[in-house]
């Protein structure tokens, strides 16, 4: 969790920041996408499976577009928030 202070209710409960959020999930997330990632280049290595030239293909085709995705969306979101900043 982040280090900023966090907010507690009369209750008791904490409020977290949306930053602190983001933090959370997104670092479990990744470490889930990479932990699976390293699991499929064990399949790629191993002698116990065989896969032909498309179905590599196929596989790496399924990787690069979602990365290429979530870049566009990440650059969107960036060129948005420059757009925001600008007024006159």
């Amino acid at each position: 969790m982040s280090k900023r202070k966090q907010i507690q209710t009369e209750e008791g409960k904490i409020i977290e920041t949306k930053e602190q959020k983001t933090v959370r999930i997104v670092s479990r997330r990744m470490n889930k996408i990479v932990n699976d990632i390293r699991l499929l280049k064990t399949c790629v290595g191993s002698k116990s499976y065989s896969f032909t030239p498309e179905q590599s293909k196929k596989i790496i085709d399924v990787l690069s577009n979602e990365v290429t995705s979530i870049s566009a969306m990440f650059d969107a979101r960036t060129d948005k928030q420059v757009k925001e900043e600008f007024s006159l």
